[in-house]
């Protein structure tokens, strides 16, 4: 289970390149024109959402408008001095 994936404003992302996440894997989808990393999750249906890291933010948002999955990410590049 994840749990707090959340990426701060100014940390980088390593992403693999991978259109077809399995199930819980964090990505990065690019939705109205914002790249964004989230959870992704599979809702039955041909159905998807996306998931945010944070405890506190939104519950899975199901993938409606324009939006495509750039990969899977693999390492967060923290700054931490």
């Amino acid at each position: 289970k994840r749990v707090n994936d959340a990426i701060i404003e100014g940390e980088e992302v390593v992403v693999e390149e991978k259109r077809d996440p399995k199930n819980g894997e964090m990505v990065v989808a690019r939705i109205d024109g914002e790249s964004n990393g989230k959870g992704y999750y599979r809702q039955g249906e041909g159905r998807v959402g996306l998931q945010q890291g944070n405890p506190n933010g939104e519950a899975v948002v199901e993938l409606d408008g324009d939006h495509e999955i750039r990969g899977k990410v693999v390492g967060v590049l923290r700054n931490c001095g």
